[in-house]
């Protein structure tokens, strides 16, 4: 399984790194959009990881200019939304991983990345 993920990202990575940026990176980009000015803590479970490592990874994004990271009504509670910038580069980034996805159904087979999308769902449930 690590192997496999180790491909893919090789993958994806190689396809936006024509946007400048990485898969993880990507993947906060997608998070903040869909949650726009949402508690870090928020976005943390959401992606099941620590808050302190979500902070460690949104770094090199808010140094690019692509979020902004607030105080909310508590001052502990800390927003993050994307900028005008990060919205422009998060939909360019969209494109490449379309056609990182479209590389992969290309290789793999349609029928083989829908069987794993049902497996891989269903063992995220199980394990959550």
């Amino acid at each position: 399984m690590r192997k496999l993920t180790r491909l893919l990202t090789k993958m994806y990575d190689a396809e936006l790194s024509k946007a400048g940026i990485k898969t993880t990176q990507f993947t906060l980009l997608c998070h903040v959009i869909s949650y726009d000015s949402a508690p870090l803590g928020d976005i943390a479970r959401i992606m099941g990881v620590d808050t302190s490592t979500l902070s460690r990874n949104l770094q090199p994004l808010i140094t690019a200019g692509f979020i902004i990271q607030t105080t909310g009504s508590d001052a502990r509670r800390r927003l993050v939304s994307l900028t005008s910038e990060g919205r422009s580069k998060q939909a360019e980034a969209e494109l490449h991983w379309a056609v990182a996805q479209d590389k992969i159904k290309a290789i793999l087979g349609l029928k083989n990345v829908t069987a794993l999308g049902v497996l891989l769902d269903s063992c995220i449930d199980k394990l959550q």
